[in-house]
């Protein structure tokens, strides 16, 4: 099995960077609402293919930047793993990252995922 995803990349919001908020005398820690909206619509474009693939799931990652002030590729994988282990329901412990590409020069910046079944290889 094998599904591409492509998402708009809205800039330094997606950070595994996470706020830290205080409830009932216990720190917790909380995604940024702008990051938390892009995992969501990365929850729903990957729920489509939820029990298709079989465990381990290769999360290949292509990147389209504008310039060189981008985040390390390494980085999203945090918030891609969060949005895919809720959609695909797998374990995020099953995924193995790879970076395809990263390319600068583009006016639109987007993410395409590519994600490969375990049993491919």
């Amino acid at each position: 099995m094998k599904a591409e995803m492509r998402l708009s990349y809205p800039g330094s919001c997606i950070s595994v960077n996470s706020m830290k908020i205080v409830r009932r005398g216990r720190r917790t820690h909380r995604n940024r609402p702008e990051t938390q909206e892009w995992i969501d619509e990365l929850t729903e474009k990957a729920s489509q293919y939820r029990g298709q693939f079989t465990p381990p799931v290769t999360v290949g990652l292509s990147c389209q930047f504008r310039d060189g002030r981008h985040p390390d590729p390494d980085n999203l994988f945090k918030a891609i793993c969060d949005g895919l282990e809720k959609g695909l329901g797998v374990n995020d412990k099953h995924f193995i990252p790879r970076v395809d590409k990263v390319e600068t020069g583009y006016t639109i910046e987007s993410l395409e995922i590519v994600l490969e079944d375990g049993l491919e290889h």
